[in-house]
């Protein structure tokens, strides 16, 4: 009796720890990434998408489960690369066939019309989606045709701006016509098919890269949790990722705070009502992993691991350089100066020890952004009702 209760119990147990077994691996499996929808945590350290935002558009997607890629792996801090992909943050070293290609890149000069007091066409825009990992479309086939001039009309705004700007730093003489071609992703699926594609090596958690010898961005269609297009955060990937096409046109290879500095600089402009004041304390803290202050000069122009480590703080902290250096009086500014030399020299990346001396000619570089960072953006308050109190009553 004693041995049946025994062999009884043995049983038992083994029941038990199989229904344990098969409870675990069902929530396991239950467990669903949707590549549709980007999540908070997510957002909260990219690069190009920092904050939450609310779409001017909803237009409802049903979201998709996440395929099990072999072309990708997870780094110990959370994010995708692609397999055979060296990291993309460090350095800005073109091959003699990269320089090789720069250099017969069609680049066609601005004219200007004196009667009609107009330029040429300063850029030639196309966007399309692509989905299902191949096939493209024109975005009013995917949504509607007033979500496709919105997204048209608004970059276009802003690349208007862009010119403008680099115009009056510049000349329009020395400036070419750009082609911006951008593809949207439908899904992360058929995102990872185009870094793939074009050899893109980068993380596919990135919403937007700019390829120059394809001469292409790629960006992945942002969403909601609810499913649909998060608009905001598509128009300021997509600002972003052609304001890299302008540059590349223009300037050619640049070093890595120069290119995000400026590409995040232009976009601000789509992003706040007074791009002037910079960032409020809030802004700030959630751009830089709260930084607290910008970078050192050495840490954002010399590589170093903090870009491994901290990639957000680098491109907040050459946000702040570049924004910075616009606020200073157009003779000897040091950033003009480093641009007209780039744009005479587009297929090289000049040397960082002269970029060094032209930028922190006296010293005072990290004091200088310093105090400029608090009266900006601690007393960013003060500063806004400033604003404010010059604006003309009605």
């Amino acid at each position: 009796m004693i041995k049946l209760l025994s062999i009884l119990l043995v049983v038992a147990l083994v029941v038990v720890q199989a229904v344990l077994f098969w409870l675990e691996s069902r929530e396991e499996s239950s467990t669903v990434v949707l590549p549709a929808t980007t999540s908070k945590a997510t957002q909260a350290v990219e690069p190009h998408d920092i904050e939450i935002v609310v779409p001017h558009i909803n237009v409802e997607q049903k979201s998709e489960e996440a395929q099990d890629h072999s072309t990708t792996q997870r780094s110990s801090d959370g994010e995708v690369y692609t397999q055979s992909a060296p990291h993309p943050w460090l350095e800005v070293t073109p091959s003699k066939a990269d320089l090789e290609l720069c250099r017969t890149l069609e680049r066609l000069p601005i004219v200007y019309d004196e009667k009609t007091e107009h330029f040429s066409d300063l850029y030639q825009l196309d966007i399309k989606l692509v989905y299902s990992r191949r096939y493209t479309m024109p975005l009013s086939e995917f949504v509607n045709q007033r979500f496709e001039k919105k997204i048209y009309e608004t970059v276009s705004t802003h690349l208007d701006k862009v010119y403008r700007q680099y115009i009056d730093w510049l000349g329009y003489e020395k400036l070419y016509q750009s082609k911006i071609d951008i593809l949207i992703a439908y899904d992360l699926e058929t995102y990872e098919a185009l870094l793939d594609k074009y050899h893109a090596s980068m993380p596919s958690n990135i919403p937007g890269v700019y390829l120059p010898l394809e001469h292409i961005a790629l960006v992945h269609l942002p969403r909601t949790y609810e499913g649909y297009i998060d608009t905001n955060s598509l128009l300021r990937t997509t600002i972003h990722e052609s304001v890299h096409a302008v540059n590349f046109v223009q300037f050619g290879y640049m070093h890595r705070w120069a290119q995000e500095g400026l590409a995040q600089y232009f976009a601000h402009f789509y992003e706040s009502e007074n791009p002037e004041l910079f960032l409020d304390k809030a802004t700030w803290d959630a751009r830089s992993n709260y930084l607290g202050a910008p970078l050192l000069f050495d840490d954002v122009i010399n590589t170093n691991e903090m870009w491994r480590d901290n990639r957000h703080a680098l491109y907040a902290s050459a946000f702040a350089f570049i924004q910075y250096l616009s606020t200073l009086p157009k003779a000897d500014n040091p950033l003009l100066r480093i641009l007209k030399f780039e744009n005479e020299q587009p297929c090289s990346v000049v040397n960082k020890a002269w970029t060094s001396g032209a930028l922190d000619f006296d010293g005072m570089f990290n004091n200088n952004v310093l105090t400029w960072f608090e009266y900006l953006v601690l007393d960013h308050e003060a500063r806004l009702l400033e604003k404010q109190s010059e604006r003309p009553t009605k």
